[in-house]
């Protein structure tokens, strides 16, 4: 099946109309029609409802959507080892958001410098799909914020990490308060992850008010920074304003904080490959041979 059907079923999901579709993929509107029909024939199952002004998934489109993604994914991945051919090698490397603004970051920057005849390509997504992504081989190493419990996956090194409380470093802001006081908090939150989630509900004893949700964790500096409230956040991602003076730790009396983990992890069929070892050795001195882990 020619790839760019699915590229055109992948975008009409987005924009829901036939006309859009044409334009954003600058083809004429009887092609998008032509390529759905093929596609719908070539699977044998319809794929779209259609209204009089846009269209919609059906059960089975709903299904094939994450495929159509991930059959994409391998063949830009498949084109971007061939374009990186240059290097001597090269690392795929995928990592929840938190993990990687907090430590992956700074430890991609520390290896670039000592191997700068290696290709590096960064993927920032949940958990789930990461995992997903290393059994297809779109990328080398997962970062997660679970261990998983399939056979396919070998768990190699745990990062820790905590998870404080800080605010704009003025009198407005407290520096230490009780357990009981964080329900009545103005709070900046991020997901962080669902232990921590459950970790805060028993503490508080309850559901969270959130002034303010933001889905990705270094965010919620700008706002704390200008008074709008307090955030949780990792230790790691707020030392730099420590330093600078710009934010505090608001200490909650008698709680110490929580520990976050991270776990890396490659694909069982991966663990002689050159590069992972490469970086695994370098940045966190674990040789897959002997399969060292922290578990």
């Amino acid at each position: 099946m020619n790839y760019d059907y699915y590229k055109t079923f992948i975008a009409l999901a987005q924009t829901k109309n036939f006309s859009t579709t044409a334009k954003k993929l600058n083809i004429t509107q009887s092609t998008v029609s032509n390529r759905i029909k093929e596609l719908e024939k070539y699977i044998g199952s319809s794929l779209l409802y259609r209204t009089n002004k846009t269209v919609g998934l059906t059960i089975a489109g709903e299904e094939f959507l994450p495929y159509c993604k991930r059959m994409i994914l391998i063949e830009e991945e498949g084109i971007a080892v061939l374009n990186n051919l240059k290097y001597k090698n090269s690392i795929k490397l995928g990592s929840v958001h938190s993990a990687y603004e907090g430590h992956i970051k700074k430890i991609l920057k520390d290896f670039l410098k000592k191997h700068d005849d290696i290709s590096i390509k960064v993927l920032i997504n949940h958990s789930d799909k990461l995992l997903e992504f290393l059994i297809d081989e779109i990328i080398d190493i997962a970062i997660v914020s679970y261990v998983p419990t399939s056979n396919k996956y070998i768990p190699i090194h745990t990062l820790y990490d905590d998870i404080i409380l800080v605010a704009k470093n003025t009198c407005d802001f407290k520096d230490e308060i009780h357990a009981h006081e964080l329900k009545a908090l103005k709070l900046i939150y991020a997901d962080l992850s669902q232990s921590f989630e459950e970790w805060l509900k028993q503490l508080t004893g309850g559901q969270m008010n959130y002034q303010m949700y933001i889905d990705q964790i270094n965010e919620v500096f700008d706002f704390v920074h200008e008074g709008f409230g307090y955030a949780f956040v990792l230790s790691s991602m707020a030392e730099k304003y420590f330093e600078m003076g710009t934010l505090k730790k608001v200490r909650i009396n008698n709680v110490a904080p929580y520990s976050s983990k991270n776990f890396i992890v490659i694909n069982k069929h991966k663990t002689n490959n050159k590069s992972i070892n490469v970086f695994l050795n370098t940045s966190y001195n674990t040789d897959l041979s002997v399969k060292k882990n922290n578990f």
